[in-house]
């Protein structure tokens, strides 16, 4: 009997929406905050240099996606491009595997932890259930991923068009009461300081990673993949914009403090109770908008935590048993599983939240970093292969990639780097067991 693959059915328009769905998710209903605290009126900057950058490293990853379209991304450019080395290839593809699953993995429960939050803020007699609206929009999720491809697409195209309309009402109501004076002086806190709210701009800008792990359920991936995720980056980048222009032009940058509570961890609606007092809906559709930007972000952070399961399995790296596909759906529903038990664990747990994100920022650069040397490698050890879409400039585009990274990476605390350090020895421990048990790819190649 002939094993079940996945199901190609996302075409652009659906791999668009999962990209843009993906990566508009809390970050711009809080960090818009921080970043003005850091960086002053020049915050806005940081957004769009954080997009930009952004930008770049989705490039050279497009372009393994373009040569190796294949579930889970990553650790499958890296088993084909890391040399002629068994070891070394298995290697960097499960590093480069382990640190994009853990550092996007974490966003499904960290993304859903949020929503109960919202919700109250709609409906008061819900205070206390928090945790169970949590576990909800996780069961939400992992149902909708379990049902196919096709209908997790549509449905996240139609949540995803209806937060970009909240979105746009709010800088249409929001951009007539702009007073440009609060822009002045616009480097306030110092002249490179914004550079130093790139990395914090830049977690609103990763999920699109998403769409090139889900690669084998994408009709014409040669094709539609550069479309999708440039037009994906670029319309996000515009929209984060759209609406920090308002917030920014409403709100005086020194508002934005820990002492002020209201305006630093909910600054959207602190800035709607100043250019729209009295006008409820304001308020209603800002909930409204995190509440779906919060939920299309766990859908395509759990595609994506799934299909690196799944890739990984499918490679041989995890037991094979992690690239079951369902017949009846044609989705990774071991895979789905992992992800729903894992992340239901700790969503369970609120006060797991900081450790959450500590560890996540860290491990997803890891996954960028193996993804951009294996451009270098693809160039350089593949000259077999041709991808129909290529980066200018070659192997000089991965040094600016590579660049951009680091940009991303400026202010990342010793905390950070210890947790993350933890997160990648539990890794390599797997690693080398499984290495040494002789398992899966790992019985293939003795050596």
């Amino acid at each position: 009997m002939k094993k079940a693959e996945l199901a190609k059915e996302l075409g652009v328009w659906d791999a668009f929406l999962l990209s843009v769905g993906g990566m508009i998710g809390g970050a711009i209903f809080v960090l818009g905050a921080q970043t003005a605290m850091i960086a002053g009126p020049s915050a806005i900057l940081a957004w769009a240099l954080a997009g930009l950058l952004m930008f770049f490293i989705a490039l050279v990853l497009v372009e393994q996606a373009t040569a190796f379209p294949r579930a889970g991304a990553i650790p499958a450019y890296a088993m084909e491009t890391f040399g002629k080395s068994f070891a070394v290839r298995s290697f960097a593809s499960f590093i480069g595997g382990w640190g994009s699953l853990i550092g996007q993995w974490f966003g499904v429960p960290f993304s859903a932890m949020y929503v109960g939050g919202y919700v109250v803020s709609i409906v008061p007699a819900l205070a206390g259930y928090e945790t169970v609206i949590t576990l909800l929009v996780l069961t939400f999720a992992f149902l909708l991923n379990l049902s196919c491809i096709s209908i997790t697409g549509k449905a996240n195209a139609v949540l995803t068009v209806l937060l970009i309309i909240l979105m746009l009402a709010f800088f249409f109501r929001g951009a007539p009461a702009v007073n440009l004076s609060n822009y002045s002086p616009f480097f306030a806190t110092g002249g490179l300081t914004f550079l130093q709210a790139i990395p914090i701009a830049a977690l609103g800008y990763g999920a699109w990673l998403s769409i090139l792990a889900a690669a084998e359920e994408v009709k014409e991936p040669q094709k539609t993949l550069p479309k999708a995720i440039g037009l994906s980056i670029l319309v996000t980048t515009v929209l984060y914009l759209l609406i920090l222009f308002p917030l920014y032009g409403t709100v005086s940058w020194q508002e934005f403090n820990p002492n002020n509570p209201f305006a630093f961890w909910a600054p959207l609606s602190y800035s709607a109770v100043k250019f729209a007092p009295g006008e409820s809906w304001v308020q209603l559709a800002i909930s409204l908008a995190a509440i779906l930007a919060l939920i299309t972000t766990v859908i395509a952070l759990m595609v994506l935590a799934s299909r690196v399961i799944y890739g990984m399995g499918k490679i041989g790296i995890f037991p094979s048993q992690c690239s079951y596909v369902w017949p009846r759906t044609r989705v990774p529903a071991v895979s789905l599983i992992i992800v729903y038990v894992v992340s239901m664990i700790l969503g369970a747990n609120p006060n797991w939240v900081n450790a959450i994100i500590i560890i996540g920022t860290v491990m997803y650069a890891i996954g960028f970093l193996v993804g951009i040397l294996s451009h270098i490698g693809l160039r350089i050890n593949r000259k077999d292969v041709k991808p129909p879409f290529r980066v200018p400039g070659g192997i000089a585009f991965s040094v600016i990639a590579f660049i951009a990274l680091a940009l991303l990476l400026v202010n990342v605390s010793t905390l950070e780097i210890w947790y993350s350090l933890l997160a990648v020895a539990v890794g390599v421990v797997y690693f080398i067991v499984r290495y040494a048990s002789k398992t899966g790819v790992f019985a293939k190649h003795p050596s």
